[in-house]
């Protein structure tokens, strides 16, 4: 089972740290794995899932079942919370020593799987134990388990616990149904959560769509966020609208869900937690401890989501000044007399971001179209054009340069391309030199092309130089974890090869730089941390445990290298100004 990492849990008195509960990994869950590779570990079980699988899209497409509903009618709704010992060390060591449940309520009960061990613990007959399920055909399971099933939660109801299991993410309003859980409770009653994190909310609907929820719980987000502060600010949501929840411990394991013809299983990031509901007028003690917890952890800053209004541009920019590498890229431009009072004319921020952003806005321009990739999060559209609201003569565009024909009328005075060779990966697998051509395309005869970047470690880092070393560890094990887990990641490209691509197109080099890249213990924690997330990802558990005992030993490293207070300085950025003409 996964450790908490207490290093990030110095705020708040280690309150929170002090009620984790480590859990152990057990039969239960290795015979959950097992009987999912069973599944389609033969050419018939293959074909079964798969037709399993058409099954489900079909009835969503044409008969316009919900997803939960469809998986359920194809017996595809196998999902693992926790073992029954699991259940008992969380229960037992909080709220029911010596079997004091009387009823319980398990709400999003699914199969009924997990309803049975809860029930189990708690010493409750089945007839004991009520359900609330909104798919018809998990209703129709959870009767044929002995269940009672219900439609709303009673209004006289006073259940010794009430159980909310992988269901807050799904609602299309959490607090509401957290409300009705509180009161659903008789007096000291226990509220069980299980909840994915970090929190992404969605609301099944017909024909497999899913929506947002319509209220949200307004949790708090860090980039890149260890698993121990989104369950931190998880908690920190709950507790600031509902007071009387009183923590009694909480723990991480991993939520399983049954695979598909490719997969044997899938696997996500999950705290169980469960709280204490405080009488009326009551006011936990947590509410105090997350305030001060709040000062603690970093503030939002342009590394940071936060689930909260946007400032507007000229605060977010406010304390952003240029660095080397912008102020060399001006200066360059301004001796090609493309300063005030000319002017850049119309730009073409091509990759943009928070500080690309930051510092075009501050130069003399007809007009800034920034391009985007994404819609949501840091670098997402959504952010930046509530950040320019009010600026006519700035546009933000979303989309992908891999599309063909993608803005290919359009020409520009400068184009800015602020690390997004190194990113173009993420989008567009081996569409480096692709983007090289559009940035050339899009700007006009005369125009500039901005280009920066980083030069790739490999190339300027020696191994038998044990600092370079431990550097380049770090990376090589957050990328190699990104293609076990299937996803995309950054591949850095040389500045020699990008000078050799504008020069084969018969572009004028006008200036190039490299600049010193100090790596502190921050921004190498910042590549572990990616490293422990992408991780979780990796479908096999062998492969997974491997690199998380791999990571775990590059931390400890790291931290013996901060303790000599070392500032790593051997690696390089650069800057490549260069004109079409």
């Amino acid at each position: 089972m996964f450790k908490i990492n207490r290093e990030e849990l110095d705020g708040g008195k280690k309150l929170f740290s002090s009620r984790f509960l480590q859990l152990s990994d057990d039969d239960e869950m290795r015979e959950f794995l097992k009987a999912s590779e069973k599944v389609t570990d033969s050419t018939m079980g293959q074909v079964l899932m798969h037709f399993r699988q058409v099954l489900v899209n079909f009835l969503q497409k044409y008969f316009g079942w919900t997803r939960p509903d469809a998986r359920a009618f194809a017996g595809m709704s196998g999902l693992y919370v926790a073992s029954e010992r699991q259940f008992e060390s969380v229960l037992k060591s909080s709220a029911f020593e010596g079997g004091l449940a009387s009823s319980m309520l398990d709400i999003g009960a699914g199969t009924g799987s997990e309803t049975a061990k809860i029930a189990s613990v708690l010493g409750l007959d089945r007839s004991d134990v009520m359900t609330l399920e909104s798919s018809r055909p998990l209703q129709k399971i959870l009767r044929s388990k002995g269940f009672s099933v219900g439609d709303s939660i009673p209004s006289s109801s006073s259940f010794s616990l009430v159980s909310l299991l992988n269901v807050l993410d799904r609602v299309d309003d959490p607090h509401s149904l957290i409300d009705s859980s509180i009161n659903a409770l008789a007096p000291d009653g226990t509220l069980l959560i299980a909840i994915v994190l970090p929190f992404s909310g969605s609301v099944e609907g017909k024909h497999g769509r899913k929506a947002k929820p319509g209220k949200k719980l307004a949790i708090r987000r860090q980039k890149n966020e260890p698993f121990e502060v989104s369950a931190l600010f998880f908690i920190e949501s709950l507790v600031n609208k509902h007071p009387r929840l009183e923590l009694l411990n909480w723990s991480h394991l991993p939520y399983l869900s049954v695979g598909n013809s490719k997969r044997t299983h899938f696997v996500l990031d999950m705290a169980l937690m469960s709280f204490k509901v405080l009488p009326p007028g009551s006011v936990t003690s947590l509410v105090n401890d997350t305030l001060a917890y709040k000062q603690e952890v970093q503030s939002p800053s342009a590394e940071e989501e936060v689930e909260s209004s946007p400032s507007g541009s000229e605060a977010m920019c406010k304390n952003k000044k240029d660095d080397k590498i912008f102020s060399f890229l001006r200066s360059t431009l301004q001796s090609e007399g493309m300063g005030a009072p000319r002017g850049w004319g119309n730009v073409l921020d091509a990759g943009a971001g928070p500080s690309s952003m930051c510092f075009l806005l501050r130069q003399e321009f007809d007009s800034i179209t920034m391009v985007t990739a994404t819609e949501d999060g840091l670098y997402g559209a959504r952010q930046m054009r509530t950040e320019v609201k009010g600026l006519e003569s700035v546009n933000v565009v979303t989309g992908n340069w891999e599309q063909s024909g993608f803005m290919e009328d359009n020409t520009y005075d400068v184009v800015v391309a602020d690390y997004l060779l190194g990113a173009v990966e993420m989008y567009w697998p081996h569409g480096a030199d692709g983007m090289v051509d559009r940035l050339i395309n899009l700007t006009k005869p005369g125009g500039f092309i901005l280009v920066s970047g980083l030069e790739p470690y490999e190339l300027v880092l020696d191994r038998k130089y044990k600092d370079d070393r431990l550097v380049l560890d770090i990376e090589a094990i957050g990328e190699s974890a990104a293609f076990l887990a299937g996803e995309g990641t950054y591949r850095e490209i040389p500045q020699s090869w990008v000078l050799r691509q504008m020069e084969r197109y018969g572009l004028r080099v006008v200036a190039s730089k490299q600049f010193a890249m100090p790596l502190s213990f921050k921004s190498l924690s910042s590549q572990i941390n990616y490293a422990k997330k992408t991780l979780k990802k990796i479908g096999d558990l062998n492969m997974r445990k491997a690199y998380h005992d791999r990571v775990v030993a590059l931390e400890k490293e790291l931290k013996r290298w901060k303790k000599e207070n070392k500032t790593f300085r051997r690696g390089k950025n650069y800057a490549i100004v260069v004109q079409r003409i």
